[in-house]
């Protein structure tokens, strides 16, 4: 039994946790660790932490231009100087033109060609004045005849036509 305490104390243990020891005490904490046991705060080192310390340590005594210029949340507008700009002038020479012009442009597709011209509307030729009585100039005799005739296309038509209800 001997052999194997010997073979285990003669081994050492690893303790693969990283530490850091407390300035206060001789005790070593996890790096994790804010605090220690006996109440000393750890120093963080992120980003926020040093952004938070500089903010508290004079935010009045910079000036407000160079303080938000330290911490922008959007992206800042580059400013640019007020030069002449050909296309513009080119712009406002080609609104001036289409204003002054005298015909009036319609919306929407157009219907033709602008040079084709149109068509004059051929006058309608006048129908002759209807007379109210056709068959006045007509003898006696023929209109009997005529009234004859047309009372039996009626019958005829009306029997083909007659539906009892």
């Amino acid at each position: 039994m001997k052999r194997q305490n010997s073979r285990t104390s003669a081994k050492k243990k690893v303790d693969r946790t990283v530490t850091k020891k407390c300035p206060k005490c001789p005790q070593e904490c996890p790096v994790a660790r804010k605090s220690c046991q006996c109440g000393h705060q750890f120093p963080t080192r992120t980003r926020n932490a040093q952004a938070k310390s500089e903010r508290d340590a004079s935010p009045k005594a910079e000036d407000p231009e160079l303080a938000e210029s330290k911490r922008r949340r959007f992206r800042t507008k580059r400013m640019r100087p007020d030069f002449f700009n050909p296309l513009d002038m080119e712009y406002s020479s080609r609104r001036r033109s289409r204003s002054t012009s005298e015909v009036k442009k319609k919306r929407g597709r157009p219907k033709g060609s602008i040079n084709k011209p149109k068509p004059e509307p051929e006058p309608k030729p006048t129908p002759p004045p209807e007379d109210d009585n056709l068959f006045g100039n007509l003898p006696p005799e023929k209109t009997f005849q005529l009234s004859i005739i047309l009372a039996e296309l009626n019958n005829k038509f009306n029997r083909q036509n007659f539906k009892p209800s």
